[in-house]
C-alpha cells in the first residue's frame, strides 16, 4: 500500500510534469506568433514553409513530456485511482 506522503508526491510530480509540458507549448506557440508577426518573407508561402521548419525541430522535443506523462500513469496512475 502507498503512504499518503508517497502519494501527495507523486501528485506533486504529476502536476510539475504538467507545468513544464504547458510551459514549453507556450513557448513553442510565442516563438512561432512572433515569427509569423516579423517574418520577412516576401510571399505567405514562404512564410508557411519557414513556420513548418521550425515545427519540425520542435515537434522532436515534445514527444519528450508525453512519454514522460504516460510513463508516469503506467507506474502509478492504477495506485493512484485507488485513493
Amino acid at each position: 500500500m502507498i503512504t499518503l506522503d508517497k502519494y501527495q508526491e507523486l501528485v506533486r510530480l504529476r502536476d510539475n510534469l504538467r507545468r513544464k509540458k504547458d510551459q514549453a507549448q507556450g513557448a513553442y506557440d510565442q516563438i512561432i506568433s512572433r515569427f509569423k508577426s516579423e517574418c520577412d518573407a516576401e510571399t505567405a508561402e514562404e512564410a508557411q514553409a519557414k513556420v513548418d521548419k521550425i515545427n519540425k525541430k520542435i515537434e522532436v522535443k515534445m514527444p519528450v513530456f508525453e512519454t514522460a506523462e504516460k510513463a508516469f500513469w503506467d507506474k502509478w496512475g492504477e495506485t493512484l485511482e485507488k485513493m
